[in-house]
């Protein structure tokens, strides 16, 4: 109801991708009346300054079910308290109040709709207090004279030192400029003339909604300047990677992640790819860069040739398929850290088809001809953006057949038809909901397929299983609750495992193990990728078996499931006659959870947790015929050989298996189902009170919790394996690492 009342008078605030489609609108109808001018204008503190009384008399007429929270709020005076002196606010939208913005549209709608109908030569675009008037120079002047005029009436004030225009003509410019406030069309703005500081060059662009309008050069300046900026933003992020805190490297990569490596796609949308691929990849540079600051302390992906130098071949192979898959999103077994430059033409047909989509079903729009009836112009328009948006299409399509013959399963190739939902250019009206999602879903996808195809089968196998449901789950983990954070050394180990990376704690270890194996004589020579010390006899298998059990009884204890891990530790020890436990028995078996899950079973759940390696020696015997086979085969044995047991002890044996790099076995996943549907039937599921939108639900905190659990255990094991080679050796250590504390 609020975005077709306002954009009856062209406001697009509440629309959705309003800002993306006003955008494409200005620049799509200069495109098609190049002697036009585009007039940019700006109020003084328009927020503080917009009338309390035309907000009400708005409300009252379209809302009046709003109006008793209104009064609430603005009925009275409110007092502010600023550098010791007290102020009364009687006028305008309090600071940060979250209806100001509705507000303000509601309360500029009567004079937005006036100025529409006294100038119908001029096409008015408003986002919230931005206006943007279309037309021939003395139309839009007449137009913005008026505005002017029409704010000072209404007790605000036009900042016309801010206000700026731009014609792609210069016929058209030069008679803008004989109209309009002096300055606006002169890099300076109309401030220069009262400040006496001389005359500006002519504008190359404007700056409309966060993109830039205007020459190639001046666009291809813009996107630089943002990509530079990235940079500077990464270099905090380092230098908080570098902070003592126990978090600091998670929180650095989440940073990264989350804020950095997001910067400029909301300029992938609108900008055409041949003006924002470099800088595109200026910023995938940094955000590399950055995260290679994250991985190890010291360029661990060698990115800058003296590093490079320095590192042996094998270091630098490993270091690029790193950078490829740090390049993939979660779901698909990378970082999530995107390559911008690889989605651009994605982004730039998906922010299209939601501009196309947004004005063939948007009504009461007061708009000419050249907006409305976009969809028909665009597959034949010479301007650039359409040109460029053919151009994406035909490239996006042969990259995705290209992709898709990778499968190798018999299927037919999924083609850009099939995952848009449309034929082409002309039936963008028609592409399905969230286009750029499924184009760059369906792009990540072929570029794990081509990453996989062109690897080792150990290398293959480690990015299948990194591909399993929850397997990345430790990287989307917010370090708010104990079974969640990641300490420093840990998550840096962690990631340079996952990534098969040479690990820092074995870099500088000695190669000889004194571990028995079958057949063999003399000392193992281990690796520094720690291939040989996630498989070793000696390795601490426990830690990590225990702290993924830790991590399902805290997503079990997180809605009132009575778990715990004590119930059956009598049951695995033997004992003496007389009941105590036997002090002679060593055996390594460690105590599994009970779940009481009443709501799912009639039985307690004995949760028998295994985490198998899919690259030892004996698993590369057989075939990886799935995603997380070989949990499965763990959970096989484990059901094989304790079945019986369980029964007798009326316990209902569930295995929970899941690989090194993952990949969760079939009982794992049922397991983690039935805690939820557990918590379901209590309504204790949506866990947003006490982890946030962070896990919102516990299904996704018990992901995170097994996830951050196992690569905690696994990275606090290989240094203690680092620890004991060195002691073997005769170097001196001050005291073995302590395990996940």
């Amino acid at each position: 109801v609020i975005p077709d009342l306002l954009l009856k008078t062209n406001q697009f605030a509440f629309s959705p991708d309003g800002a993306l489609a006003a955008f494409n609108a200005i620049r799509h109808h200069l495109a098609a009346h190049p002697t036009h001018v585009c007039a940019a204008t700006d109020k003084s503190s328009a927020f503080q300054r917009v009338s309390r009384a035309e907000m009400r008399r708005q409300l009252l007429a379209q809302f009046p079910s709003f109006l008793p929270y209104f009064e609430l709020l603005y009925g009275q005076a409110a007092e502010l308290f600023y550098e010791g002196r007290r102020v009364e606010s009687r006028h305008g939208c309090q600071q940060g109040c979250a209806w100001g913005t509705l507000l303000y549209a509601l309360a500029d709608r009567q004079r937005m709709a006036e100025l529409i109908e006294r100038h119908p030569a001029v096409a008015f675009i408003s986002f919230v207090d931005d206006i943007f008037m279309l037309g021939e120079p003395a139309a839009v002047a007449a137009a913005f004279a008026d505005w002017e005029a029409q704010t000072a009436a209404a007790g605000e004030a036009a900042n016309v030192s801010k206000c700026s225009a731009w014609s792609p003509s210069p016929e058209a410019t030069a008679a803008a400029e004989a109209l309009l406030p002096f300055g606006m069309l002169r890099e300076g703005g109309a401030g220069l003339a009262a400040l006496s500081c001389g005359v500006g060059r002519l504008l190359a662009g404007l700056k409309v909604l966060g993109h830039p309008l205007g020459t190639d050069d001046f666009c291809q300046s813009f996107y630089a300047k943002k990509a530079a900026k990235t940079g500077k933003l990464v270099d905090a992020i380092l230098r908080l990677a570098d902070h003592r805190g126990r978090n600091a490297v998670q929180a650095a990569y989440l940073l990264l992640r989350y804020c950095a490596e997001p910067r400029i796609a909301h300029l992938l949308r609108a900008a055409p790819p041949a003006l924002v691929r470099a800088a595109a990849a200026v910023h995938d540079r940094h955000i590399l860069r950055g995260f290679s600051g994250v991985v190890g302390a010291v360029d661990w992906l060698c990115l800058e040739p003296d590093t490079a130098d320095r590192r042996d071949r094998e270091w630098r192979l490993a270091a690029e398929l790193a950078a490829q898959q740090a390049a993939l999103p979660l779901r698909e077994g990378g970082c999530g850290l995107t390559s911008a430059a690889s989605v651009c033409e994605a982004a730039y047909v998906g922010g299209w088809a939601r501009t196309v989509d947004f004005f063939e079903s948007a009504t009461g729009l007061q708009l000419p001809g050249s907006i409305r009836q976009m969809r028909a112009s665009l597959p034949a328009s010479t301007s650039l953006h359409a040109i460029s948006l053919r151009l994406a299409w035909l490239a996006l399509r042969d990259r995705i057949a290209r992709r898709a013959e990778l499968d190798g399963d018999g299927l037919p190739s999924t083609g850009i038809e099939v995952v848009t939902g449309c034929g082409g250019v002309h039936e963008l009206h028609k592409a399905v909901r969230h286009c750029q999602r499924e184009l760059t879903h369906e792009l990540a996808a072929g570029d794990r397929r081509e990453l996989q195809a062109g690897c080792s089968e150990q290398d293959r196998r480690r990015l299948v299983s990194s591909a399993g449901r929850g397997a990345t789950a430790w990287l989307r983990a917010i370090p708010s609750a104990y079974h969640l954070q990641v300490p420093n050394t840990e998550f840096r180990t962690g990631l340079q495992f996952f990534l098969h990376l040479p690990l820092a704690c074995l870099v500088s270890c000695p190669s000889l193990c004194a571990c028995w194996r079958k057949g063999a004589e003399g000392p193992a020579t281990a690796d520094v990728f720690g291939d040989h010390d996630i498989a070793c006899k000696n390795h601490d298998w426990t830690g990590r078996h225990n702290l993924i059990l830790d991590g399902l009884i805290a997503a079990a204890k997180l809605v009132g499931v009575s778990a715990d891990r004590t119930t059956v530790l009598g049951y695995v020890r033997r004992r003496l006659p007389d009941g105590s436990l036997d002090p002679t028995d060593k055996s390594k078996k460690q105590p599994d959870g009970v779940f009481r899950l009443h709501h799912v079973h009639d039985l307690a759940t004995l949760a028998d947790v295994v985490c198998k390696h899919p690259t030892t020696a004996s698993a590369m015997n057989t075939i990886y015929r799935s995603v997380g086979c070989v949990a499965n085969d763990g959970e096989t044995t484990k059901d094989d050989k304790y079945q019986e047991e369980a029964g007798r002890l009326q316990f209902r044996l569930q295995p929970a298996g899941c690989e090194t790099y993952g990949a969760p076995g079939a009982g794992m996943v049922q397991l983690i189902d039935d805690i939820a549907k557990h918590a379901g039937a209590d309504g204790t599921a949506d866990t947003r009170t006490v982890m946030g939108w962070g896990a919102p639900h516990v299904r996704e905190f018990a992901w995170q919790a097994v996830a951050v659990g196992r690569i905690r255990g696994i990275a606090a094991a290989l240094e203690r394996s680092a620890w004991r080679r060195r002691q073997a050796h005769g170097y001196r250590a001050a005291s073995q690492p302590a395990g996940p504390s």
